[in-house]
C-alpha cells in the first residue's frame, strides 16, 4: 500500500510548465524527499499534493484519495509543515496548539492531553505560554511540527522544514522528524 501515487503530473501557468510529468510512489511509513534546485517545481508539487492546487493534468492519489475528486478527504489525512512559518505570533504556543486542534474537531480533553504530549515531544512545553513573537526560528519550526501532529495524520508533508536555520537547530529538527517516523511504526 502507498501513502502518495503520483502519475505524469503536470502543472502550467500559463505557457509555463512548472511540474513536467512527474510521476513516483511513496510506502506507507517511508521518509521521501524531493531534490532540486530552486524553480524545479517542488514546492509546486507539494501544493497539489496538499490540494492547495489543482494539476494541469496527471493523477494525485494521497492516503488513498485523489487530491481533485477527494480533495476534503484528503485535507483530513494530512498533515503539513510549510515553508513559509504558518505560526500565530501573536499567540503562544499553546493557543497556537488549540485554535490548530480545533479546526480539526479535537476538544476537551483529548485535545489538551494531544497538546501537552506534541509540545513535550519538541521541548516547547515549557514555553507553552510565551508569545511565539519571542520564540527563536527553532523553536517555531518545531511548533509547526507538532501542530501538523495534532490530528494524527497518516502523511505529512515537510516543505523546507529547516529553512533559514542554524546547523545546530536544523539537526535537531531532522532528529524530530525521525523519531516521529519511529513512534508510528
Amino acid at each position: 500500500m502507498y501513502a502518495i501515487e503520483v502519475e505524469n503530473l503536470v502543472k502550467k501557468f500559463g505557457d509555463f510548465e512548472a511540474v513536467k510529468g512527474v510521476s513516483f510512489k511513496v510506502k506507507k511509513g517511508e521518509i521521501f524527499a524531493f531534490l532540486g534546485p530552486n524553480g524545479a517545481g517542488k514546492t509546486t508539487t507539494v501544493h497539489i499534493l496538499t490540494t492547495l492546487l489543482k494539476p494541469t493534468s496527471g493523477k494525485a492519489i494521497v492516503a488513498g484519495y485523489d487530491v481533485v475528486k477527494d480533495a476534503k478527504e484528503v485535507r483530513k489525512r494530512i498533515g503539513i509543515v510549510f515553508q513559509d512559518p504558518s505560526v500565530d505570533r501573536d499567540l503562544t504556543a499553546y493557543e497556537n496548539m488549540l485554535v490548530h486542534g480545533g479546526v480539526y474537531g479535537l476538544k476537551g480533553r483529548e485535545l489538551k492531553e494531544k497538546v501537552e504530549e506534541l509540545l513535550k515531544f519538541v521541548e516547547l512545553w515549557e514555553f507553552r505560554n510565551k508569545l511565539v513573537k519571542y520564540f527563536s526560528g527553532g523553536m517555531q519550526r518545531r511548533l509547526e511540527i507538532a501542530r501538523s501532529l495534532l490530528h494524527h495524520p497518516e502523511v505529512l508533508f515537510l516543505d523546507e522544514p529547516t529553512l533559514g536555520l542554524d546547523p545546530q537547530t536544523r539537526a535537531h529538527v531532522w532528529s524530530y522528524i525521525e523519531a516521529m517516523k519511529e513512534s508510528r511504526k
